[in-house]
C-alpha cells in the first residue's frame, strides 16, 4: 500500500506541474460551459415556444411531449460531456506510462521492488482522482442552475457519479494504451480510437447477426448512461464500469510485466 501510495503522489505532482495537464482541464471546463450554456439558451427558447403557443395556438412548431430541465438540459449535457471525456482523457492518461517508457524510468521503478499491479494501480487512482476533480468543477454549471430552477436531487445525483464511472472506464483505456507504447502521440491516439468505438457499436450492427447486434449494444459505453440520465442509479450499471476498469487495469499490469521481462 505505501509504494502504491508514493505512485500516486508522484503523479498527481506530476499533474499540477504539466502545463499540458492543466491546459487540457482548461479546456475541458470551457468547452463544458459553452455546451452548458447552449443547452440552458436551447431550453429557454423551448420555454419561450410553449408560452407563445399557450397565447396562439396556431403558431407553427412542434415541442417536446414532457418539458423539464432535467430530459431537455441535464440528460443532453451528461452525453455531451461523455463525449468530451473520451477525447481530454486519452491527453491525460497519454504520458501516465509512455513518458516511463521513453525516459527508462520504468526499469528502474521495477528494481525498486514496485509491482506492475502496484504500478498500475498507483497511476490508475492519481488519473481518476485527478479526472474527478475536473469533473466536480464542471458539474458546477448544473449545480448552480439547480439552486435558481430546483433541480431534483436524484437526477443531479445521477449525472454525477456517471461522469465518475465513465471517467474511470477510460482512464483504465487510457492506461493500458499508454503502457503498450513509449510515444505519447501514439499512446493518445490508441486511446482516443478505442474510446470512439468503445462509445457506440451501432456501425457494426450489419455485419452480426440480431443477437450479435443485442450483445454490442449491450458492450457499448453509451448503453449503461441512460440510467444515470435519469437520476437512477443502476447497481448492474455501475457493475459494468467497474468490471470494464479492473478488465483494462488486468491488461495494463500484464503489458509491464512484458516490459519488465523485455
Amino acid at each position: 500500500m505505501r509504494k502504491i501510495l508514493a505512485i500516486y503522489r508522484k503523479e498527481w505532482q506530476v499533474f499540477f506541474s504539466s502545463a499540458t495537464v492543466l491546459s487540457v482541464s482548461g479546456g475541458f471546463w470551457l468547452m463544458a460551459g459553452v455546451f452548458f450554456f447552449d443547452r440552458v439558451q436551447r431550453y429557454n427558447e423551448l420555454l419561450f415556444r410553449a408560452e407563445m403557443q399557450l397565447v396562439l395556438p396556431d403558431l407553427s412548431g412542434t415541442l417536446p411531449p414532457e418539458l423539464n430541465v432535467e430530459d431537455q438540459l441535464l440528460t443532453p449535457f451528461l452525453f455531451q460531456l461523455v463525449l468530451l471525456l473520451t477525447v481530454f482523457v486519452p491527453i491525460l492518461t497519454m504520458r501516465t506510462v509512455a513518458e516511463e517508457k521513453r525516459t527508462g524510468t520504468l526499469a528502474l521503478l521495477f528494481t525498486s521492488q514496485v509491482t506492475a499491479g502496484q504500478l498500475a494501480l498507483g497511476k490508475f487512482l492519481a488519473c481518476w482522482s485527478f479526472l474527478n476533480v475536473m469533473i466536480v468543477i464542471a458539474f458546477g454549471f448544473p449545480l448552480a442552475l439547480s439552486w435558481k430552477v430546483g433541480i431534483a436531487v436524484g437526477p443531479l445525483l445521477g449525472v454525477f457519479v456517471g461522469l465518475v464511472c465513465v471517467g474511470m472506464a477510460l482512464v483504465g483505456l487510457g492506461l493500458f494504451c499508454s503502457s503498450l507504447t513509449a510515444r505519447q502521440s501514439v499512446a493518445v491516439l490508441l486511446a482516443y480510437m478505442g474510446a470512439v468505438v468503445w462509445y457506440d457499436f451501432s456501425w457494426a450492427y450489419n455485419f452480426v447477426t440480431t443477437a450479435g447486434a443485442r450483445r454490442l449494444e449491450w458492450l457499448a459505453l453509451s448503453s449503461h448512461m441512460e440510467s444515470f440520465a435519469h437520476g437512477v442509479l443502476s447497481g448492474q450499471d455501475m457493475t459494468y464500469f467497474v468490471a470494464a476498469t479492473c478488465f483494462f487495469l488486468f491488461l495494463t499490469s500484464g503489458s509491464l510485466l512484458l516490459s519488465r521481462a523485455g
